[in-house]
């Protein structure tokens, strides 16, 4: 290669010379030789007129003389909306029938366990002196001083005492009731937080509804949990 061959070659591909550096321009030989980008899509080269149909087709309203993206049914927003008012009744798509679910019931437990449950937390007891005081032993769990008084006396001589105060030592700690009972103060157990005493029983509920047959599904139905809960009550998971 001669000298005056490698001095033109180098004077096409260097164009300015400055302090800060060199700036390279292609040359024009190069610029033929690029390889030509293609839109996104086209694979071969096609006729423009019939690439412009496809892309209206696709991209465009269907309606003739508008250009806007097409919202349902291959229309615009504006042009659908004039379809549904101009279209006769009756010719609306009818909607697919949507699979009924069982109801799911929003309480944690039924009526008849809430009324068993109310018949067991009160025990029958024959000459009890706490009949008819439900607003005075009421009274004794918002720590009403002179009610706890007087309620204090009531159960001192009450003859059922002894039955009531076995019946209370046989609750569960979580459902024992605040106040005066079988003669005795009883305040509010506050070592554990309320949320923690409300995730206790309702494990135990659910695992007692489990232990009965139900399953998971029929379970969340009566508690009103997610089946999520139920199952990570019923594995133990924290």
């Amino acid at each position: 290669m001669g000298t005056e061959t490698l001095r033109n070659r180098m004077r096409r591909s260097v164009s300015n010379v400055s302090a800060g550096g060199v700036s390279l321009k292609r040359h024009p030989a190069d610029e033929d030789a690029r390889p030509v980008r293609r839109r996104p899509g086209l694979r071969f080269k096609r006729d423009p007129s019939e690439v412009r149909a496809v892309e209206v087709s696709c991209t465009t309203c269907s309606i003739d003389g508008c250009g806007k993206a097409p919202y349902a049914r291959g229309m615009c927003c504006a042009h659908y909306k004039k379809f549904l008012k101009a279209r006769s009744p009756g010719t609306a798509r009818p909607r697919p029938a949507a699979t009924e679910a069982e109801p799911a019931l929003t309480a944690r437990v039924s009526l008849p366990e809430f009324l068993a449950g109310l018949a067991a937390a009160c025990p029958p007891l024959p000459g009890a002196r706490c009949r008819d005081q439900v607003d005075l032993f009421d009274r004794t769990a918002a720590k009403d001083q002179a009610a706890s008084t007087a309620a204090l006396a009531l159960c001192r001589a009450c003859p059922a005492r002894e039955a009531c105060r076995a019946w209370f030592d046989n609750l569960p700690p979580d459902q024992r009731p605040i106040g005066v009972v079988a003669g005795q103060i009883v305040a509010e157990d506050k070592t554990t937080s309320g949320f923690q005493r409300e995730k206790a029983e309702r494990d135990k509920r659910i695992a007692e509804l489990h232990a009965a047959g139900l399953t998971n599904s029929e379970i969340a139905a009566v508690t009103g949990c997610s089946k999520t809960t139920v199952l990570r009550a019923l594995t133990g998971h924290r």
